[in-house]
């Protein structure tokens, strides 16, 4: 029983760490996956996290979306927040809001999740992209004033600028408030909005 056990364990961490490779592909990550459940090794949030990567980096979006739900009728909780950054990767890139609103709402908001500042980033730029401004200050307001960085605040002012802010005084409330946060502007920071 205990070389059962062992057997077992060897297996997974096999399993595991093949499903972890960066050069993992969709495909065959699909495969592994297949692979343990047909096993029956316990699966967790790990490893879940590791298929949504690999399809969002292949692009197959449809297959992480089936997999995401498996992951729910399973009862394992999503709490790693760097996972919503990968499966929002995708739609990042695409500059696709609905999908990236769908990622945000199905986890961020779903498990209660904090974002951190990458999410954010990439929900305002992909709002910017959109030419939604209202939803560009949205995804901002979701990190906290003490959270806030220089990052986040160029992200905004790039998206101001892009949407057309025409709001002379929402710039400058914003440009305070960065002011007050003793935030120092970088050479990225607008100086004219």
């Amino acid at each position: 029983s205990t070389a059962m056990n062992q057997t077992k364990d060897l297996d997974k961490n096999y399993f595991d760490s093949a499903l972890r490779g960066n050069k993992t592909d969709a495909l065959n990550a699909m495969r592994i996956f297949d692979e343990m459940k047909k096993r029956q090794m316990p699966l967790d949030h790990r490893n879940y996290a590791h298929l949504f990567a690999a399809c969002a980096r292949g692009n197959k979006l449809s297959h992480m979306w089936h997999f995401f739900e498996q992951m729910r009728r399973d009862g394992i909780s999503m709490n790693n927040i760097h996972v919503v950054t990968i499966m929002l990767t995708p739609y990042h890139k695409a500059a696709d809001i609905s999908g990236a609103e769908r990622v945000w709402r199905e986890t961020i908001d779903a498990f209660h999740l904090k974002p951190n500042v990458r999410a954010v980033i990439m929900m305002i730029e992909i709002c910017s992209e959109a030419k939604q401004f209202d939803a560009v200050e949205r995804y901002f307001a979701r990190t906290p004033v003490h959270e806030r960085n220089i990052q986040t605040y160029n992200a905004l002012f790039k998206a101001l600028t892009a949407t057309k802010c025409t709001k002379a005084d929402v710039c400058r409330r914003y440009f305070q408030e960065m002011r007050r946060q003793k935030i120092v502007p970088n050479i990225f920071t607008p100086t004219e909005i």
